[in-house]
């Protein structure tokens, strides 16, 4: 055993007299003093100076025992009490990581839709590969089949996608998936449309729902970095986007032709928005391009705004720009 130094033996002698000492202490203590005479002086010094009081009687030392085994069971409690409730705590975030899960968050899940009449299969997958679904829940109201689901990390319990059959007791005309729209009067629809017709608001005032939309449709991707300002004192109701860059003119036609597909959109989607405009320089020079509700009617062979209102509508006019192409490219 190591051999302990005076110091540390005299600071361990107050226990040691007062019988509080654990069993190793007082081992550690009485081999020092066997060959030490100066610790037993002051042993028998401190002995002394506490009179009969530091010579514990027989009840005296049987309360001693009794509350030295008390400290070590109650010990033994805390630690086990602690083990118990770490152990509850990791069972708890397991059961939530790969079983129970949390609410699936719209478009992280892709969909395979099969209908015919009233008869409903659909496949759900997640695009990321570390997740599972790990529930789903279904509700049917006037043809439209909403499905919800809850994801977790990918396991032996949840390996990954799921498949739903279901019979509804209407002629299925919409179904939704974590409150997309993926199929519409007799066709899927691309996950671009779904996400864009989830944004869709009526006054183009809310600047936060105007950013959505432009989020959805991956605008910043190909204009840059923007800067907005909305016109709606007085009709039309415009919005003046501004971009950042410097454009080069060999670049200029093609970003034309995105601004005005951005543009059909954004005017289809946001109800009370009757025009577009953008200010750029090209070369350093400054140049604008407005697109108002007509010029997208015109486009795309009827109102507009039949979008805002029709996902199958806004489907197809994300297709004709090439919106869809650009963004699932």
């Amino acid at each position: 055993m190591t051999k302990m130094s005076c110091e540390v033996i005299r600071d361990l002698l107050p226990t040691y007299v007062e019988d509080m000492a654990s069993d190793d202490t007082r081992t550690l203590v009485e081999e020092h003093l066997e060959g030490c005479a100066a610790c037993r002086d002051v042993l028998e010094s401190m002995r002394a100076d506490m009179g009969d009081s530091s010579r514990p009687d027989a009840d005296d030392r049987h309360e001693l025992d009794f509350l030295r085994r008390n400290r070590k069971r109650n010990v033994r409690i805390v630690l086990a009490s602690v083990i118990g409730a770490l152990c509850t705590i990791g069972l708890v975030i397991a059961m939530r990581t790969f079983a129970i899960g949390s609410k699936t968050a719209p478009g992280y899940l892709a969909s395979t839709v099969s209908v015919e009449g009233t008869h409903l299969m659909l496949d759900l997958t997640p695009v990321d590969s570390a997740s599972a679904v790990a529930g789903t829940n279904l509700e049917e109201h006037d043809g439209v089949v909403s499905v919800s689901t809850r994801s977790v990390l990918v396991s032996p319990l949840h390996p990954g996608s799921t498949r739903i059959s279901h019979d509804a007791t209407t002629p299925i005309t919409q179904v939704i998936v974590n409150g997309q729209v993926v199929w519409a009067d007799g066709s899927e629809i691309s996950s671009v449309a779904s996400k864009v017709f989830a944004t869709r608001h009526d006054y183009m005032g809310d600047v936060s729902a105007n950013n959505q939309t432009l989020i959805a449709l991956g605008a910043h991707n190909y204009l840059g970095a923007l800067q907005h300002e909305l016109h709606t004192e007085n009709e039309p109701y415009g919005w003046t986007i501004y971009l950042q860059q410097d454009i080069t003119s060999a670049r200029l036609p093609l970003l034309e032709s995105d601004m005005r597909s951005f543009a059909y959109v954004l005017l289809g989607v946001i109800g009370n928005l009757d025009e577009v405009s953008y200010a750029y320089t090209v070369d350093g020079r400054e140049l604008s391009l407005t697109v108002t509700s007509k010029d997208a009617s015109t486009y795309f062979g009827q109102n507009i705004k039949d979008c805002g209102s029709n996902v199958r509508l806004l489907d197809e006019l994300l297709d004709k720009t090439g919106i869809t192409a650009m963004t699932l490219g």
